[in-house]
């Protein structure tokens, strides 16, 4: 991706654009916690305010690996976000003009969304990843282009390590969700993005976005990729492939809770095929079976309880 340079560059031009983006990410905040008045955020409210769930995501719903990174619930989760992307995105946009940090913004806002998720069946919530990347695209540029160079470029380098060893540290120990992916694909992306632009850097770059589109319709590592699929036969009435799908699902995750019980629900569909045919043509003793087997997968099944109760 080549990021455009506008024609003057002025050190006191006001960052429009990055204070429309931080603006946007604290009204989304303010939304959000006001239908949960301040308290525990409802999971229900995340696809509301354009953080979809993975499945939703890999059944059509792409722009939500951009619109989550908007998307912030906890308090301090927006102020360690929203912080330094004030900081960075406003350095690169007084530099290159708004367009480019929309463009770089933008793109790398899908590209680490697309990595999270791909890595943890979760694309996760923040800014993180674009931080990490607007900082790495500031550290390599200013090796060649001195309006980038600043003093203490080195000693923020190292904060911005130790900050994502805290994170992993968290998410091993503390039982914590920070996306360390998103956070390494975005190191990654953004020194791609701010190497000169040569031949080999553009196939790089085609070669990432391309992985991350990809990644989207083709998952056949993920859990949740396989479970989305199975969603979608169920819908169409194909209980077969449905049911494989989920299978696949369980044979990644044994713990995954939408294939669990999706594939229950199939079962129960199937069993309860078979009780109608069997009562329908008095074959009462394995009828029988079948509304028992249904109880057995779901003991408050009123269907299968009222037909027990029916059989001679």
């Amino acid at each position: 991706m080549e990021i455009p340079v506008e024609k003057k560059y002025t050190n006191f031009k006001f960052p429009k654009f990055t204070l429309s983006l931080v603006g946007l990410c604290v009204i989304l905040y303010l939304g959000i916690s006001t239908l949960n008045n301040f308290g525990p955020i409802d999971e229900k409210y995340y696809a509301l305010f354009g953080a979809p769930y993975a499945i939703d995501i890999y059944r059509g719903q792409f722009w939500g690996v951009i619109t989550n990174s908007f998307v912030h619930v906890l308090f301090f989760q927006l102020i360690f976000n929203i912080l330094p992307v004030f900081f960075f995105a406003s350095f690169i946009e007084r530099r290159l003009g708004w367009f480019s940090i929309f463009l770089l913004g933008l793109i790398s806002s899908a590209v680490t969304s697309c990595i999270q998720l791909g890595v943890s069946d979760d694309p996760g919530l923040g800014l993180a990843g674009v931080n990490y990347c607007l900082y790495s695209f500031i550290f390599v540029r200013s090796f060649y282009d001195n309006r980038f160079d600043f003093k203490a470029k080195y000693l923020l380098l190292l904060f911005m390590l130790v900050i994502l060893i805290i994170c992993q540290y968290l998410n091993w120990f503390e039982g914590w969700n920070f996306g360390i992916a998103s956070m390494l694909g975005g190191i990654v992306w953004g020194i791609v993005c701010a190497f000169p632009v040569k031949p080999i850097v553009r196939i790089v770059q085609g070669f990432i976005l391309t992985l991350s589109v990809l990644s989207l319709t083709y998952a056949p590592w993920s859990a949740e990729w396989y479970c989305a699929k199975g969603v979608s036969y169920h819908e169409a009435g194909n209980l077969e492939l449905a049911t494989s799908n989920y299978k696949k699902a369980l044979e990644i995750n044994k713990e995954h809770y939408l294939a669990t019980e999706n594939l229950k629900i199939v079962e129960i569909d199937r069993l309860s095929d078979l009780a109608y045919i069997a009562h329908y043509h008095r074959k009462y003793a394995a009828a029988r079976r079948y509304y028992l087997k249904i109880l057995r997968l779901d003991k408050k099944n009123k269907w299968a309880k009222e037909n027990l109760k029916n059989l001679p």
